[in-house]
């Protein structure tokens, strides 16, 4: 369990050791132990209980609104739901962000490898920008897709008149056979009336032979 200090009670506190002014320390509450990797992604929750792991990051005399200001930071799919600087306002801490980003640099710098760290921060900075870039692209996919389904439905719509008219044609196929049928049947009615008195006289000399 985390013992609180009181506000007013200060021992060699986080900001001393990492050399950040702060004017209104009084303001915060300060944890003995301080957890600062306590973020949300780091928790998980199992039948109705939290489970915390990955907590070798520690610090002495940590403010909880520092790690309550890391735990939004590194949210970031809260990030695309809601702007944070309002939830900072609800939260009160927002008057401190600007120590606490500073108080998160030298945090980091101290921990991790210089270079890492450098690549951190630069990939911090462009996140938001990242993010814009992204969400572009995802909008212009979207109107993409919607005007690839309205030229679907257009397709779809000239392949449905294009089959009517192979059925019309069809049928005007069967007719022309139909009619081609019945011209053959009547010129050759006419041809074997025409010819039949030929037929007769061939006949007739046929017989005479």
């Amino acid at each position: 369990m985390y013992l609180l200090y009181h506000k007013q009670t200060y021992f060699s506190i986080i900001f001393e050791k990492y050399k950040i002014q702060i004017d209104d320390k009084n303001k915060l509450t300060f944890l003995q132990d301080g957890f600062i990797d306590l973020i949300f992604q780091n928790c998980l929750v199992e039948s109705e209980k939290i489970y915390v792991y990955d907590q070798e990051w520690y610090e002495e005399n940590v403010p909880i609104e520092f790690i309550l200001y890391r735990a939004i930071f590194y949210f970031t799919e809260l990030k695309k739901l809601e702007d944070v600087n309002k939830i900072y306002e609800k939260l009160e801490i927002k008057e401190f962000v600007e120590i606490f980003e500073k108080l998160e640099t030298k945090v980091q710098a101290a921990i991790v490898d210089e270079k890492m760290w450098k690549l951190h921060i630069k990939s911090t900075e462009s996140f938001e920008g990242s993010s814009n870039i992204i969400e572009n692209y995802k909008n212009q996919i979207l109107e993409a897709n919607k005007h690839s389904k309205e030229l679907e439905n257009v397709i779809e719509e000239y392949q449905k008149q294009i089959e009517e008219l192979n059925s019309r044609i069809g049928e005007k196929d069967v007719q022309l056979e139909n009619y081609a049928n019945e011209l053959r049947a009547i010129a050759n009615s006419i041809s074997w009336k025409i010819t039949k008195p030929i037929r007769s006289i061939s006949g007739v000399l046929h017989s005479k032979k």
